[in-house]
């Protein structure tokens, strides 16, 4: 298990998809990929709502996947520097107030409301979604820091708090 001294970032279900199907954008694909693997060395810890699983079989355009298919998938979010957050009640009522404050589709108020709850000790949102970079959005004071993933990501400060977060 990586040490508490690990940054925690947040992705919503574009960066994993970007990760799984390198086909859609190879450069996106080889960001995801990099950040992926600085968290396997114990650099960082990604958190994510369990709403990104069901959401990431319709980001990836596909109908029906065999089985294979879907293990695949299933086997990204299991590592230990992977967080899986439940979506729970009072997620729920913050992702309503995130709604209409951020104007923001449900989905994405979910994974903002799971990324900013204190629980989960998160310190950045990254997301490739235009919808968390609108003005409803950044004009109107976000939880917590909303960039795209980018090469180098971690190499921001840690949070040298000392204390665990929910897992």
């Amino acid at each position: 298990m990586p040490a508490r001294t690990a940054k925690r970032i947040y992705w919503d279900t574009r960066v994993w998809v970007a990760l799984i199907d390198a086909d859609q954008d190879p450069e996106r694909h080889r960001i995801a990929r990099g950040i992926y693997s600085d968290a396997n060395q114990g650099l960082l810890e990604i958190v994510t709502s369990a709403l990104t699983r069901a959401e990431c079989r319709k980001l990836l355009g596909k109908r029906s996947l065999t089985q294979d298919q879907q293990d695949r998938i299933s086997r990204y979010f299991y590592p230990d520097f992977v967080i899986r957050a439940s979506l729970d009640w009072d997620i729920a009522e913050q992702a309503a107030l995130f709604r209409e404050r951020y104007s923001l589709r449900p989905e994405d108020a979910v994974h903002l409301a799971t990324a900013a709850d204190p629980r989960y000790k998160v310190q950045v949102f990254q997301s490739w979604d235009s919808d968390f970079f609108a003005p409803s959005v950044l004009r109107n004071s976000p939880p917590l820091p909303i960039e795209e993933p980018t090469p180098g990501a971690t190499a921001a400060p840690a949070d040298r708090s000392g204390q665990g977060g929910a897992r």
